[in-house]
């Protein structure tokens, strides 16, 4: 279950500053005692500068400094005065040494090159002319003016490098981040650099951002891994006010809102956090809440604004901005048409001038409108919002922005608060920039811009002012002979400086990345002015600096130029080292050694300027270093460092056999493979360290042995016994501690350390190893063992496959065996830093040491190149602690400088000498730039594809090796081509011959087993490429059926076509296409079954409220049981009262139905708002379509599902036609199919005919039409073995007319020659098969008999002296049969040519009427498909907006059907709430009843009336019979508490001395008992109202609830309503875009204007002449039909004036009635009173019953009145004796009166004599006058009873029963 993120950041809050609570006290404490320490010596400091110049005065304020220093609390921080500043010399980070003795300066900075430009937030301008940013373990200063730059540099405090940086608000104060051991955060003033304050303990590691906030008081820190610890500093104290764990990733901004107090924010990998410091009851906390991206797509978040209200607009990876509210995205903000607002990160944000500017990876600043995005809102489905840019300005091609910074005004800073004197020289310059729009940027891309940012025409471009490598420096190279040094960066750059004048030359951009780099030695180049270098891409590159020339990079002009030489790629990987030889004392060459990752190392001959690629040679592992052996007696010697701790030492080949490959395998070679050793190094320290602890014990016992013989203690024998034992038990532990363990073996890292830098000791096998990771922190001495082998037998890499190193390593285990190093020399202070790179001086007795944490180490040695021999050492920061591993270090040639260079992008030089010697020697100097010949030119580059050397060659052979194929092959054709036409020579000659001297085929074969060998060759060929091609033609086959599928699935009839036989007229079919048919249902209306539910729930809720009404109005109905025990008259009299109650309560419920029924004074007539309507839809001004106030009718309007009926019924419609048409044109084709059988009948019959007559009385044989396949619908589709055979004789057929054979057609212009019987059957016999082939392609039945192609004849020599010969054979009789045969048959063959005719043209007239039926049906076809195209363009649109109609459809339903549920409820509220008012009239009746019974209990002079009436209000604690919740319980518990105690309270006050819970004396117990019995009932009856009152509330609360949901779904569903409006409207504009074509013809058009001439139609619009005409009738009817308005208003009128002449008229009468009725009432009743009331007086039970009652009470009283009449005479005269003797007391009591008086008076003179007081004792209350009180009370009582009694009677209720206080009228 996720927590909240609220809790969770104030759960971790609360645990970091509880776990660090300790810490912290420490850290400050610890930070407090230094800073006073550091204080104290900076004033010690301070007042010895001063000396004899400070003042008695000033002097006596340090001591009162002092005194109240001293005076301060311990464990308190002492209070930092504003003008107190550290001594910053002192605080500068020193440099480790191991003596003393040692300058700090033996290495200082001269100059930096380099810059971090992927730092983030790395420039700041602290004034218009100078800017600061982080160079590693410096802050670097550049202070621009006219005579260029200038560089000041600021050393970090803490030993490390600087981390992050921060301006004060005010200007005049900078922050710097430190990274190390140890970091701190320093606080510098602007002006004079001065050291302000030191803030301490802020994080374990690293700062990676710091901030000021807006007011400039407070400071935010983030610190780094490990603890990313968010500290809120008040830095003038250097205290911490909070910290807290930020993020468990990295965080790499942190910042306080402008307007918001107490509120930031961070971000940094993968998250944004929102923090406040928030007051809690334990104090001010942090609390954050981490951002959640919801369904966006999780970013790192580098560029973020805070708006005033609290809000956070961000960047994001994609380049779009994201806008959080709290820590949800509220919307996401991109460009128009889906373009992001930046190409890439948005890594700089800020509110400039009410504008937002944003800075991205694009180069691009952009700025946005700050209103505009502050109110943008959601949308509903998508999150994503576009908007467009105000204005952009690219700063540079290729730029990578990061940061942006403007320097400050005076005018600004002035806003800040601070005085003018404070602001220091560094505004000075900038007050005419006071309003100036002038940028710095960070180009990630290796840079500072100067831009203007002011977004006119007018600005100036923008201007990179410094160039930097982006990214890593992977190597650098020094001149030999000049102050030049030349860099490469991972950016493909190569740079040279002259870097004693500290510039910048000129820079090479290549584009690939750089990997390595050498400058070519003294001895290969005496001119000195070449490198080399090597790139990711595998290649090498020979450049040339020319100080002849100038050249421009970019928009700079560079001072010389570099020049590619010579572009080679010897590898396909990139290329890891270069190395050159020295040259050679024989033959005065040099070599060139290149490796790479690809596992191979290349050799190059260095003839001159020439490299000649040599050979290659594979390793095993990946090489990483190259050395060639530096001694002469070794100079081919070549040892490469490999991966895995491998070396292996190579000797250079001299000759190689380059005529297949350059992969040479008989190298000589030997290797080595490190073992580590480290952890027995480590083990053998402990151990040695665990003797020398025991040694010290043993020596200590033997001292403590000793002294106890000396003091004798012990006899020496039992000492001895003694420390045997305990050695024996020592032995004994040791021995079970060792059994107990695991025996120590030694640890060896899986993976092996790399081999980092590596020493190459002239003239021996030795060499030094240093590796990094586990084996980091010592140098390893090692030594070849092996002599050089051969490579030989050992197999390629290329040949061995995949697992080739796995098999290479086990084959040569004993080869590659583990070797342990000779000695090994811990590095000092460096455990566990590995030397990243080394460079020797030229003596060899000193040695530096490029470190990975960016360290620079100077070691001293006593002999030269030994480094075992250390004398002492000197290290110092200077790259950045983290992301700064030293690549590259070299001394120049004169080695007074060391250049570095980083993984960080940072390039330093330091000078090794003092600064003034080196001032006074080269300061004059400007190194020697050396010039290239003037005839060479810049070569070209390598492509991105080229061949490596050993591709090209084997690339260069394969080709030659084609090339020498295809000639052999050419001149094998040639000789075949000469043979071929010899033989055809020899076949055309054999033709020539006489038949009998011509040889035939068999003949011409002179091998008949070959011929067969060729034939089965043949066949297994055609076998295999039939097995070849049986996957693609299987493939073909189903793409065939598939395609088939897809297109002709849903093809009714294939096109064909119909040919005409005498004429060249063609019927072409229609393509009828049966579309599937998709039935779409239609939307059924939510609205009206909504409504129509609400209307019968209105129904059956009236209904229900009718019987409501009608029970309440007849009130409590009169039963059988009610008239049980009643007289008859009176239960006469109740039937007749109730039938009249009930006619009266339907005859009230029928006049609020009436009234209800009233219309209002806004009511119109149904018909009359429908005729308005239909006028208003029909009539008026007819707006058109596309007119903007036109409203779409709901008939009117188009959907998805009318579309689509329209286009279906087009559709159809279209296709009825093309099948009519289709079914005729196959009649027709039937037609011209029997019209084939019969003319093939008829010419066969012509063919016999011709048999039988002599050819020159034969007639021209019509030709019989054909089918062709473009009449077969389908026939194209379908292959058979014919018309394979026939496609076959088709291509022989070609091929003989392309040999010149002779054509079979010629021999028709021969007349005379015949057909033999035969050749005409054969003929007969191929038309038939292809006929009979049409036939079953078009399923038609055609017998047809022998018939051949007529037209065609064949000659046949010979035939003529045949017949001349049987002419001769004949008789006269025979001859003239012959010759009426033959003129019947010469007149058969008339009449058929000439029904042959007359068929064919039967058939072209038929063709002809179709023909032209086609034609009128092709143009109403070609209307259909516009109209099917126009009606299709209708569908997408309509599809298009079906979803957006659907959602806002839905949407209207939604809201109807919340309202008629919030309907609903509301009714169901609102008869609650009437119910609930009756119930509570029903129980305020009761308790009114229940008061009045208590009046007539107590009567009018009831002695205790108050006193009862309060035990009657009393409120009693009663157990609560429902289930409370533990809430409830407790207020339910404290108000009846509070009642109770506010009661007890009245009580108290006015009846002090009864208690409300017993009878008090004198009161009737009946009456008490009575009194509480109501009170039970009303306690009842207020638990009841009490809960109705609750029930009442809620239903109000929900009441009120539907209220305001019934307003929101009103607004929604007008909203909704008013976009579904809207969209219909933008709906109809669309659909009236749609191009139509209509036809009209010019009789068909009608000018109608006013003008009457006839304008351009183009603009014009078209209506129906019948619509026209129908407007113009309108007219008339509208005339009639306003005349008849105008009658009828003026009848309405008279209508109403009569009518409200009778409304006053029977007002006037009811009146007069009231008052009438209200006189005689009073004159009756003395009152105004219910006439219903009255009516039920009569038949009142209740009344009845007062009545027998009161009439027998009467009698009783009247009897109780005798007797105390009676007892009245008695007491009087019992009173007369009583107060006789009552006169004689009071006698007595006078004179007794006057005796006390004087007693009292003597008693008062005795007391004051002794100093005595007498009280005279409280006066009793007499028994008589109790009981005179109480008869008071009686008759009090009494009097108020009958007085309710009569007060009853006359209003006609029910008097309460007395029966029970009859006693107490005495």
């Amino acid at each position: 279950m996720a927590d909240n993120p609220s809790q969770s950041s104030e759960q971790s809050s609360r645990d970091g500053e509880a776990g660090e609570r300790s810490e912290e006290q420490t850290n400050e404490q610890t930070g407090g005692e230094t800073a006073t320490n550091e204080r104290q010596k900076a004033k010690k400091s301070k007042t010895h500068n001063a000396g004899a110049a400070q003042t008695e005065e000033n002097a006596g304020e340090e001591e009162a400094e002092e005194q109240n220093e001293e005076e301060t609390k311990p464990g308190e921080k002492p209070h930092i005065p504003d003008d107190f500043y550290y001594e910053v010399e002192e605080l500068w980070r020193k440099p480790r040494k191991s003596d003393e003795t040692l300058p700090d300066d033996l290495v200082t900075l001269y100059h930096s090159f380099g810059y971090p430009c992927r730092m983030r937030n790395n420039l700041h301008a602290i004034g218009a002319d100078r800017l600061i940013f982080a160079a590693g373990g410096y802050l670097q200063i550049v202070v621009m003016d006219d005579s260029g730059y200038k560089y000041d540099y600021l050393p970090t405090t803490g030993g490390g490098s600087v981390g992050a940086l921060a301006v004060h608000p005010q200007g005049k104060l900078f922050a710097v981040g430190e990274k190390g051991p140890t970091p701190v955060v320093n606080i510098f003033t602007v002006a004079e650099y001065k050291l302000y304050r030191i803030l301490r303990a802020g994080t374990t590691v690293s700062f990676t951002a710091v901030a000021f906030n807006e007011q400039g008081d407070l400071l935010a820190s983030q610190g780094g891994e490990p603890d990313y610890m968010l500290t809120v500093w008040n830095w003038q104290q250097e205290s911490i006010l909070l910290r807290c764990k930020s993020f468990s990733q990295e965080v790499n901004h942190v910042s306080f809102n402008r307007d918001l107090q107490g509120a930031l924010t961070s971000a940094g990998i993968g998250h944004i956090k929102f923090w406040n410091m928030a007051r809690t009851f334990t104090g001010l906390k942090l609390q954050g809440l981490v951002g959640r991206f919801g369904r966006t797509t999780l970013s790192d978040i580098e560029g973020y604004i805070e708006f005033p209200d609290g809000k956070v607009l961000s960047g994001s990876d994609w380049g779009n901005m994201l806008l959080w509210d709290e820590n949800l995205i509220k919307l996401q903000i991109g460009r128009k048409n889906g373009k992001f607002c930046h190409a890439g990160k948005i890594m700089h944000m800020m509110i400039v001038e009410g504008e937002i500017i944003s800075a991205g990876m694009d180069g691009f600043v952009r700025s946005w409108n700050l209103e505009l995005i502050d109110m943008l809102e959601a949308g509903e489905e998508s999150g994503l919002v576009e908007i467009e840019a105000m204005n952009e300005v690219l700063i540079g091609a290729g730029a990578q922005l990061y940061y942006l910074t403007q320097p400050r005004s005076k005018k600004e800073i002035a806003k800040k608060g601070v005085e003018e004197s404070e602001i220091g020289d560094s505004a000075e310059s900038s007050d005419e920039h006071s309003g100036s729009s002038t940028w710095y940027c960070q180009d990630g891309a290796g840079g500072i811009w100067k831009a203007d940012l002011s977004f006119r025409n007018a600005a100036a471009p923008s201007k990179r002012i410094l160039h930097f490598h982006a990214g890593a420096i992977v190597a650098c190279a020094v001149s030999p002979v000049t102050h030049l040094v030349m860099t490469l960066g991972e950016d493909g750059t190569l740079r040279l400086y002259d870097f004693l004048t500290k510039k910048l030359l000129t820079v090479r951009q290549f584009k690939a990345q750089g990997s390595s780099l050498v400058w070519i030695p003294l001895s290969v180049d005496n001119k000195c002015a070449t490198v080399m270098a090597g790139f990711a891409d595998g290649g090498i590159r020979r450049v040339a600096i020319d100080g002849s020339t100038s050249t421009v990079f970019g928009k700079d002009r560079m001072e010389c130029q570099l020049k590619l030489m010579q572009a080679l790629k010897p590898h396909d990987q990139p290329v890891t080292c270069l190395a050159y030889s020295i040259k050679s004392a024989t033959d005065g060459m040099s070599f060139l050694v290149t490796c790479s990752v690809d596992k191979t190392v290349f050799f190059f001959d260095v003839l001159g300027e020439k490299y000649v690629p040599l050979c290659f040679v594979t390793v095993l592992h990946v090489p990483r270093h190259a050395y060639c052996s530096p001694d002469q007696a070794t100079q081919g010697y070549v040892m490469v460092t490999c991966d895995d701790g491998f070396v292996i030492e190579m000797i250079h080949p001299v000759i190689v056999d380059q005529t297949e490959t350059l992969q040479y395998d008989k190298v000589k070679m030997r290797s080595y493979q490190f073992a580590s050793v480290k952890s027995k190094i480590l083990h053998d320290e402990e151990l040695a360290k665990a003797d020398e602890i025991e040694q010290k014990r043993l020596e200590e016992r033997d001292e403590d042995n000793k002294m106890l013989l000396v003091k004798g203690v012990e006899t020496p024998s039992q000492q001895e016994l003694r420390v045997t034992a305990e050695d024996e038990n020592a032995a004994m532990e040791k021995i079970a501690k060792e059994e107990s363990e695991d025996p120590w073996k030694p640890y060896i890292p899986p993976v092996p350390s790399p081999i980092l830098q590596t020493v190459y000791l002239e003239g021996d096998s030795k060499f030094w190893l240093m590796l990094g990771e586990y084996d980091a922190g010592f140098m390893y001495e090692c030594q070849f063992n092996q002599k050089f082998e051969k490579r030989g037998d050992e197999p390629r890499p290329e040949q061995s496959g995949k697992n080739s190193d796995e098999k290479n390593d086990e084959k040569s285990a004993d080869k590659f065996a583990e070797k342990t190093p000779l000695r090994t020399i811990r590095v000092v202070d460096a455990e566990n830093n590995p030397i990243t790179a080394m460079c020797f001086n030229s003596d060899g007795t000193c040695v530096f040491f490029g470190m990975q944490d960016g360290r620079i180490r100077l070691q001293f040695l006593e002999s030269e190149f030994d480094l075992a021999t250390e004398r002492f050492h000197w290290s110092i920061g200077a790259h950045d602690v983290t992301h700064g591993p030293i690549t590259g270090m070299k001394l120049s040639h004169d080695e007074s400088f060391l250049i570095t260079v980083g993984e960080d992008g940072i390039f330093f030089i330091f000078n090794l000498v003092p600064i003034e010697q080196l001032m006074d020697d080269m300061a004059a100097k400007g190194a020697k730039i050396p010039a290239c010949a003037a005839d060479e030119k810049d070569k070209a580059d390598l492509t991105a594809n080229q061949y490596t050397i050993e591709q090209a060659k084997q690339k260069s052979d394969y080709d030659r090796m084609l090339m020498v194929a295809e000639r052999h092959k050419q001149d094998r054709r040639a000789e075949v081509a000469s043979l071929g036409m010899t033989f055809k020579r020899l076949v055309a000659k054999n033709v020539a011959l006489p038949l009998r001297h011509r040889l035939t085929p068999d003949e011409f074969v002179m091998d008949e087993s070959r011929v067969q060998e060729l034939k089965e060759e043949n066949m297994l060929k055609v076998k295999d490429i039939r097995c070849q091609t049986a996957w693609d033609c299987e493939k073909a086959r189903l793409s065939y059926e598939k395609m088939k599928t897809y297109y002709m699935e849903h093809l009714e009839t294939h096109r064909f076509c119909v040919k005409a036989i005498n004429t060249d007229h063609v019927i072409y079919s229609y393509r009828a296409v049966v579309k599937p048919i998709v039935t779409m249902s239609p939307r059924h209306s939510k609205m009206s079954l909504t409504e129509r539910g609400s209307a019968d729930d209105d129904k059956a809720t009236s209904d229900d409220e009718d019987a409501l009404e009608l029970k309440r109005l007849m009130g409590t109905p009169i039963t059988s049981e009610t008239l049980l025990g009643l007289s008859t008259r009176t239960a006469f009299l109740l039937k007749k009262v109730e039938e009249k109650r009930l006619n009266r309560a339907k005859r009230k419920m029928a006049w609020t139905h009436f009234f209800n029924t009233k219309p209002g004074d806004d009511f119109e007539d149904p018909a009359d708002v429908a005729a308005i309507q239909e006028a208003y839809d029909t009539m008026g001004d007819r707006h058109l379509k596309s007119d903007s106030k036109y409203i779409v009718p709901d008939s009117y309007r188009l959907t998805l599902a009318d579309g689509s009926a329209r286009l279906e019924g087009c559709e159809q419609r279209l296709l009825t036609a093309q099948r009519e048409l289709n079914a005729k044109l196959l009649e027709l084709r039937e037609e011209k199919i029997n019209t084939i059988h019969e003319v093939q009948g008829m010419v066969d019959r012509l063919f016999e005919i011709h048999e039988a007559l002599d050819h020159t009385k034969h007639q021209l044989i019509p030709s019989v039409p054909d089918l062709t396949l473009s009449e077969v619908p389908g026939g194209k589709f379908n292959m058979d073995r014919s018309d394979e055979t026939r496609l076959r004789m088709k291509v022989r057929e070609e091929m003989r007319k392309r040999r010149g054979s002779v054509n079979l057609n010629q021999a028709t212009s021969r007349r005379e020659s015949i057909f033999s019987k035969s050749q005409r059957k054969s003929s007969v016999a191929i038309a038939k098969e292809n006929f009979t082939r049409l036939k079953a392609m078009a399923h038609i039945d055609i017998d047809l008999s022998e018939s051949v192609p007529s037209g065609s004849y064949a000659f046949h020599p010979g035939l003529d002296e045949l017949k001349e010969k049987e002419e001769m054979e004949l008789t006269a009789m025979q001859r003239e049969l012959r010759e009426i045969h033959e003129i019947e048959l010469i007149y058969e063959q008339s009449q058929l040519i000439k029904h042959i005719q007359e068929t064919k043209q039967i058939f072209d007239i038929h063709h002809r009427q179709l023909r032209h039926e086609k034609f009128l049906l092709d143009v109403v076809v070609e209307f259909c498909r516009l109209k099917v195209i126009t009606l299709q363009e209708e569908q997408l649109l309509l599809r298009d907006c079906e979803h957006v109609e659907e959602e806002i459809h839905g949407r209207i339903e939604g809201c109807l059907e919340q309202r008629v549920d919030i309907d609903k409820s509301v009714k169901s509220l609102q008869g609650q709430l009437v119910k609930q008012g009756r119930e509570l009239e029903e129980l305020a009746k009761k308790e009114k009843v229940l008061y009045q019974k208590l009046e007539a209990i107590m009567g009018e002079a009831h002695n205790f009336h108050d006193y009862l009436v309060k035990v009657y209000k009393k409120k009693v604690k009663r157990k609560v019979a429902r289930t409370l919740t533990n809430d409830d319980e407790e207020s339910s518990e404290s108000e009846s508490d509070s009642s109770d105690e506010s009661e007890v309270e009245e009580d108290d006050e006015d009846a002090v001395h009864h208690d409300l819970n017993m009878c008090p004396v004198g009161c009737d117990q009946n009456n008490y008992n009575d009194v509480v019995a109501l009170r039970e009932h009303r306690l009842d009856l207020d638990e009841v109202v009490t809960e109705v009152k609750r029930l009442r509330d809620g239903v109000l609360k929900e009441l009120d609830n539907c209220v305001k949901k019934r307003q929101s779904t009103e607004v929604t569903y007008t909203k909704a309503l008013q976009e579904f409006t809207a969209f219909q409207l933008e709906k109809q504009k669309r659909v009236n875009n749609l191009d139509v074509l209509c036809t009209i013809q010019l009789h068909q058009i009608q000018c109608v204007g006013r003008d009457g001439e006839f304008r351009s139609i183009t603009d014009e619009l078209l209506i129906d002449k019948t619509e026209v005409i129908r407007l113009q009738k309108r007219i008339s009817e509208l005339k009639v039909e306003k005349n008849e308005q105008k009658k009828m208003t003026i009848q309405r009128r008279k209508l109403h004036v009569h009518l409200q002449y009778e409304r006053r008229h029977f007002l006037n009468r009811l009146e007069k009635m009231n008052q009438l009725t209200e006189k005689e009432m009073r004159s009756k009743f003395g009152k105004v009173v219910d006439l219903e009331e009255v009516e039920t007086v009569a038949a009142v039970v209740h009344v009845e019953d007062v009545r027998s009652r009161l009439l027998r009470y009467q009698i009783g009283c009247d009897k109780e009145l005798l007797q105390k009449k009676n007892q009245l005479k008695c007491l009087r005269k019992n009173n007369s004796g009583s107060l006789r003797i009552n006169s004689e007391y009071k006698h007595l009591e006078a004179a007794l009166k006057a005796r006390h008086l004087v007693l009292e008076h003597d008693l008062n003179e005795v007391a004051k004599k002794h100093n005595m007081a007498y009280e005279e004792d409280p006066p009793e209350i007499s028994k008589e006058m109790e009981e005179m009180m109480d008869v008071v009370a009686t008759q009090r009582g009494a009097i108020k009873a009958l007085t309710l009694e009569i007060e009853y009677l006359q209003g006609r209720e029910q008097p309460p029963i007395f029966g029970h206080h009859s006693g107490s009228y005495a």
